[in-house]
């Protein structure tokens, strides 16, 4: 994993997979971890349609800035400061991101 970014503001970094990333999919789910190091702010970006052998390979992630996740989808700023734990998913229906529940 790189590091993409340097922070530049106090909002810190995220986990993005490459498929948000580079190959430029939706962000599908994302959910908040405990940070791992100072500047990591716990969030995690995944499009949604990463297989297990795609998830386990750290390679297929990198670190960036939140600010460019935002960038890509102003929607998701307004569920930053949600605490570790918590879990969004798109809603097909309506683009808009909704609390993830485990079925």
């Amino acid at each position: 994993m790189k590091n993409n970014s340097v922070p530049k503001k106090e909002l810190g970094v995220c986990l993005i997979s490459n498929k948000v990333a580079i190959d430029n999919e939706p962000v599908g789910f994302f959910y908040r971890e405990q940070a791992e190091e100072e500047l990591d702010s716990g969030w995690r970006f995944l499009s949604g349609n990463e297989d297990d052998d795609f998830l386990d390979n750290d390679d297929n992630y990198d670190v960036y800035d939140l600010e460019y996740i935002i960038e890509k989808d102003k929607n998701i700023k307004q569920y930053l400061h949600s605490a570790p734990g918590s879990a969004f998913e798109r809603n097909p229906e309506t683009e808009l991101f909704i609390p993830y529940k485990e079925d």
